[in-house]
């Protein structure tokens, strides 16, 4: 069952839960088990489930057996009668009593589904029955806050960012004495961001960082078990600002923020924080910046999603029409994330398997690309060449050669002979590769170091190939 919820295939752990209740004589549940079935109603948004749950293993615990109420109808938060002629735990089942874990997956439950009202009568509960919440307890209530309530809520502060600060405040005070983590400043930055206020987002990543979360602060470095997993939590931080800023239009302080990230040499942007930026920048027609994050992920070998490759395609599909020098420039990096080797890799096809159609498949794309350029110049050929020595497209390459000799204004310089260098390598064509190294001496390109590397590599290949 716990295999099951946590691939997310909560019908297969409902089942085997069925089956186990229907054995006889059933197995005994402990509270763990408990646990499990919980947390598969939390992932299906039903909180209803949840609270019969934990009902029925409150039920489950003699009174005698605890010191914290006097009676078992006041040791569960609600008061749900349960049909007598449904369970959901086996009837020999005894002292399966809730813990802290019990609660928080009840509480994740109810912020799924909206219910910040339910999550806080849990936390009084848990108050009255003497389970101490934790850190965990807090940042899902927190959560909750701003969350499209359900339809028969009608608490105040479903949307009012004050309560999800007044959490924050009341978990750092007596009787808690918490400590917030990571997750909690994700946490209220997040609410932050769903009630459009990117005031208190700065203000708590401001926070954030004066606590040792910032650059060169405690919590990101040193040597401790927890700081790779810190730095994540403060990379989800500042992506949660940066996306607070770009729902509200302050589209140049979300750019302020991500070149902070960028010039960090502890926290860096990674594939959410620039999808996140680059959908702003589009829809405020900020292209040159849209075009930096392009380039960003490009030198930090990060894949962009294919609603950027659209989306910059249509970009430059427009620049082009009204004649703007910028498109080229999109084109030209749109053909080299198409053709480099990291982009293949991370490619969805290629985390199965990689083969020569699906290199084909990539090479037609920097064509199609290449295609839509008008008059394209040197580094706009070089990064075709760059596409076809990839996958040691030798025909197609001499071709690109021929169109650049053939404009009459070009010229091939040393990027372009290396490129058709590392192209016969891949091919493992040798009489291409003397025929090139012709033209390379002719043209006093033999020092160039790509060069020279690729004439090495051919030199000793050829001795295999023969």
């Amino acid at each position: 069952m716990s295999r099951a919820v946590r691939m997310r295939k909560n019908e297969v752990a409902f089942r085997l839960w069925g089956i186990m209740l229907r054995s006889d004589p059933p197995p005994p549940v402990d509270t763990r088990s408990a646990n499990i079935l919980m947390n598969a109603f939390a992932k299906e948004s039903d909180p209803s489930s949840c609270r019969l749950l934990l009902d029925e293993m409150w039920r489950t615990v003699p009174v005698s057996s605890s010191s914290s109420s006097s009676s078992s109808s006041t040791l569960s938060p609600f008061s749900i009668p349960l049909a007598t002629n449904f369970t959901m735990l086996p009837p020999n089942t005894t002292n399966c009593a809730p813990n802290i874990v019990t609660y928080n997956t009840l509480i994740d439950g109810l912020m799924r589904a909206g219910d910040l009202e339910g999550g806080l009568r849990v936390l009084e509960g848990m108050t009255e029955n003497y389970i101490k919440p934790d850190i965990t307890t807090f940042t899902t209530l927190i959560s909750t806050v701003g969350v499209p309530r359900s339809e028969t809520s009608t608490f105040y502060g479903s949307n009012d960012p004050d309560v999800a600060f007044q959490l924050f405040e009341r978990l750092q005070a007596p009787p808690y004495n918490l400590s917030p983590n990571g997750k909690t400043y994700c946490a209220l930055i997040n609410v932050c961001s769903r009630v459009r206020r990117p005031d208190l987002a700065l203000r708590t990543l401001r926070i954030m960082t004066n606590k040792g979360w910032g650059e060169g602060g405690s919590k990101v470095t040193g040597r401790s078990k927890y700081v790779n997993q810190n730095i994540k939590d403060a990379v989800g931080a500042w992506t949660a600002t940066i996306d607070a800023c770009g729902k509200s239009d302050r589209v140049d302080t979300a750019m302020s923020l991500f070149n902070n990230m960028v010039s960090s040499s502890v926290i860096s942007p990674n594939e959410i924080t620039c999808s996140c930026l680059f959908d702003v920048l589009l829809k405020n027609d900020k292209i040159s910046d849209a075009l930096d994050v392009f380039k960003y992920m490009k030198n930090a070998k990060l894949q962009p999603t294919d609603y950027m490759y659209t989306g910059m395609l249509s970009v430059a599909s427009r620049m082009l029409e009204k004649k703007e020098e910028i498109s080229k420039e999109i084109y030209v990096e749109l053909m080299s994330l198409f053709s480099s080797k990291e982009s293949a890799r991370n490619r969805r096809y290629s985390r199965l398997h990689s083969n020569n159609k699906d290199d084909q498949d990539v090479l037609m794309s920097v064509f199609l690309i290449f295609y839509s350029i008008d008059n394209p110049d040197l580094v706009c050929y070089n990064t075709l060449l760059s596409a076809c020595a990839r996958v040691g497209d030798v025909e197609r390459s001499l071709q690109v050669l021929e169109r650049i000799k053939d404009t009459g204004e070009l010229v091939p310089n040393a990027k372009t002979y290396a490129e058709l260098l590392k192209c016969a390598f891949v091919a493992k064509d040798k009489n291409l590769s003397d025929s090139l190294w012709e033209d390379v001496e002719e043209m006093s390109f033999t020092k160039h170091p790509k060069i020279m590397r690729y004439r090495v590599a051919l030199l000793e290949g050829g001795r295999k190939w023969d």
